[in-house]
């Protein structure tokens, strides 16, 4: 692609970003990350519209007068396909506008009408015949449908369900899915067009990528000298406290991030007092992050991934404030994520190389699933899934892989079960593995479920009835498992038969269940629900901090109020842009990136996205609460190398592709 192309596709996007914003602020509609498929589906069609109009002589142009008269004829030759599908079209407009919330009345109907025109262009690119494109994008907008008529049922004011579940929400289900489908076919045709005939890897640079850091560690410095000597909640002062002995050691943070704080503030104390060891756990922890975001960039490279997505996503990482203020945040969330991102790649280069694992990939993948294993909780479930599915992949070595697998989990389940008995360190709370299910009980116990008295019993001995229904909050199950009269002693002890309860219980209340459930991970599929936890600087809790803002005392200029005000209604407004600082798109993407190799018969590739689904997957098991971004900062990181994925090769499975003009 020349300059010139280059050139107008960038005026092109932005005076279709423009376009698209405008009509829908004129016409009343709502400009939601919810909305997005919408809204992306007029950008599309302005695009297309404007690259028309540039090059309106050519030939190939809609606008051509030769091209309007063959287009004409067609129309004329295949009057009742014309006909149904412009009846189609306006049918889903209308859907569209009701989607968005634009009332068909004044420039509304300029909306639908827009709508209609993008529509119809859309529906004549649809290819029935390609049964797993169909399929697999059918899916897909099934579920969205689901996630849209869902979230519309809830107020995620007062957190409750307006409206029960009917037979008419399958219906909204099936309208939504069929506008979904049309926007969704057209952009995966879109995506599996841009591809192109894979090379020979480059040369991976260690130059560039410990240059790329560098930068990467400059641009987070001014956040981090104005909340010297760190960003610390109340979990990670939990984590101080067992590194210091002052707190007994419990798995519940986990202990490889304990020795990693104690190791940081050992060699803190040499060089000053409690400061000092926070602020050395900062900059290692920055620069580890650094290291691997640009490890991602430096891949990306090597696989030639086109220089407009890696510079996208250089951006993205560098001056992206939320990476940069969990950069230095004490959470374990943060360098767990790295290892996930690391194992996404791993297994990306398995499946990339076509052949059988060699001791190099066996050697990376053990070490990747320990890190992983012992970075957070459910590490080891993530772990079990990904071991599973290479094996699965790779039939023919399982003589060699199966023994070598087995053995990382033994001894990563001994060390964290027996091992962890010996030297006296406590697991977590059974409560924090069990949150979904007592946010289910705890709904039905306050809403007037069918429960016996013998249930009721069992349940008042874990927490008596009336302040279970006090506690209950519906995005978090903090309230319950951590009120002061919650049993958990008697819950460890009697385990098996709160589950027996639990699902006695959802037999005869399998609404209330759903309702429940689907409030408490909200934030996790549903696109407009924001869950962010942010730490600005060291919290006052049980240990004394003494926090500087050293940017001010060097520059004499306090950025705090724009870090935590102004910069946030930026990128929370914006179109498109909020999108990456939602909890759920991550979650989506990986989804549409799953429905893309799909698509271009990859299917081998499909392990590299098993950390990131996996990883969803437990979050959707045992949530804490709802929409809690560290839980799935893994999956906002790895955004860039699932964007990567999706551009990554050609369609192998079609020789023909559809051009747009």
């Amino acid at each position: 692609m020349n300059q010139k192309k280059i050139a107008e596709t960038a005026v092109g996007i932005l005076l279709a970003y423009i376009g698209s914003w405008v009509l829908f602020l004129w016409s009343g509609a709502q400009i939601t990350r919810e909305n997005m498929p919408v809204y992306g589906m007029l950008m599309l069609g302005l695009f297309f519209c404007i690259r028309n109009l540039v090059r309106i002589n050519d030939r190939t142009s809609v606008f051509h007068p030769g091209h309007i008269r063959s287009c004409l004829l067609s129309v004329n030759r295949r009057k009742w396909e014309t006909i149904i599908k412009g009846v189609s079209a306006l049918g889903l407009a209308i859907v569209a506008c009701g989607y968005v919330s634009a009332e068909l009345n004044g420039a509304g109907i300029i909306l639908a009408v827009v709508f209609t025109g993008v529509l119809y262009k859309f529906l004549g690119n649809i290819r029935f015949y390609d049964r797993v494109k169909v399929c697999s994008v059918g899916v897909l907008s099934l579920l969205w449908g689901t996630a849209v008529v869902i979230s519309h049922k809830i107020d995620r004011y007062n957190w409750v369900f307006v409206t029960n579940f009917g037979g008419l929400d399958l219906i909204k289900i099936i309208i939504t899915g069929a506008l979904c489908f049309v926007i969704f076919y057209n952009i995966v045709e879109i995506v599996t067009g841009f591809g192109k005939e894979k090379k020979e890897d480059r040369a991976f640079s260690k130059k560039c990528w410990l240059i790329g850091a560098l930068l990467t560690f400059l641009c987070w410095l001014p956040y981090f000298l104005s909340y010297y000597p760190g960003n610390l909640s109340i979990d990670s002062y939990a984590s101080i406290s067992q590194a210091m002995g002052t707190e007994m050691l419990s798995n519940h943070h986990p202990v490889m991030f304990t020795a990693f704080v104690k190791i940081c503030l050992a060699v803190g104390s040499l060089f000053g007092g409690m400061e000092a060891g926070i602020a050395v756990f900062s900059i290692i922890q920055m620069a580890a992050f650094a290291l691997t975001l640009n490890f991602c960039l430096e891949w990306m490279r090597t696989k030639e991934v086109r220089p407009v997505i890696r510079i996208c996503s250089f951006l993205f990482f560098a001056f992206s404030p939320l990476t940069a203020l969990y950069s230095f945040t004490m959470w374990k969330d943060i360098l767990f994520s790295c290892w996930i991102l690391l194992l996404g790649i791993q297994l990306f280069e398995m499946a990339d190389r076509q052949a059988q694992p060699d001791k190099g990939d066996i050697v990376r993948l053990v070490v990747l699933s320990f890190l992983t294993a012992f970075g957070r909780n459910n590490g080891l479930y993530i772990v079990i899934a990904v071991l599973a599915v290479v094996l699965a992949v790779y039939r023919k070595s399982w003589k060699k892989l199966a023994p070598v697998f087995s053995a990382a989990v033994l001894v990563i389940v001994l060390i964290q079960g027996p091992g962890y008995d010996m030297l006296n360190i406590k697991k977590g709370n059974l409560a924090e593995s069990l949150g979904v299910p007592l946010q289910q009980i705890s709904y039905t116990v306050k809403y007037g479920g069918n429960i016996t008295e013998e249930q009721r019993e069992f349940l008042n001995k874990i927490l008596p009835e009336e302040d279970m229904k006090e506690a209950y909050n519906p995005t978090s199950a903090n309230g319950v498992k951590f009120h002061a009269d919650f049993n958990n002693e008697f819950l460890e002890e009697n385990k098996g038969e709160f589950l027996k309860v639990w699902a006695e219980i959802l037999l005869k209340n399998p609404a209330k269940y759903v309702k429940a459930y689907c409030m408490h991970t909200m934030g996790y599929w549903q696109m407009d629900t924001i869950g962010y936890t942010y730490c600005y600087g060291p919290d006052e809790h049980w240990i004394h901090v003494e926090d500087r803002n050293i940017l001010e005392e060097i520059t004499g200029k306090n950025v705090r109020h724009i870090i935590e005000h102004d910069l946030p209604q930026i990128y929370m407004n914006l179109p498109v842009v909020s999108l990456f600082f939602c909890t759920a798109f991550p979650a989506w993407l990986a989804a549409g990136c799953l429905v893309v190799l799909l698509v271009k018969r990859r299917g081998r590739y499909i392990m590299a996205l098993v950390p990131c689904i996996a990883l969803w997957g437990t979050v959707m098991i045992a949530a804490p609460n709802s929409g809690e971004f560290r839980y799935v900062f893994s999956l906002y990181i790895a955004i860039p190398f699932l964007t990567a994925m999706l551009f990554y090769g050609k369609n192998i499975n079609s020789n023909k592709k559809k051009g747009y003009k």
